[in-house]
């Protein structure tokens, strides 16, 4: 239960983060500590529950789903970090940091959801 209300303050940040882009002073330290925050619980995570394990011995779909949405929000997370860092050599890069923004909180709000259908009572 612990990991769903921080999980859910994570993604809470970076839906502020995303309202707040146009004022970086608050924008960049939220989405890297929302980011960070996010990363330390996969991790916690992974260590205690041995995901995969599980999801080998395990048929359920939305496991599956979810396990799948985790991933390509990592991924898109990494690549939002990088898109983000090239924007302070190349303006140009904002048109895609921008759009990849919209599909990741789309992806970690399914992946939130996902996560409290597959957690026991």
């Amino acid at each position: 239960m612990i990991f769903h209300l921080i999980s859910g303050l994570a993604l809470a940040a970076f839906c502020i983060g995303y309202a707040l882009r146009r004022r970086r002073r608050i924008h960049i330290p939220l989405m890297l500590a929302a980011g960070l925050t996010d990363l330390a619980v996969v991790i916690i995570l992974t260590i205690q529950r041995d995901p995969f394990g599980t999801l080998a011995r395990s048929s359920p779909g939305i496991l599956w789903v979810h396990v799948s949405l985790a991933l390509l929000s990592l991924v898109l997370l990494g690549r939002q970090a990088w898109t983000g860092r090239r924007l302070v050599g190349d303006p140009a890069a904002r048109a895609s940091h921008g759009r990849l923004a919209v599909t990741f909180l789309a992806c970690r709000t399914l992946t939130f959801i996902t996560a409290l259908m597959v957690t026991p009572a």
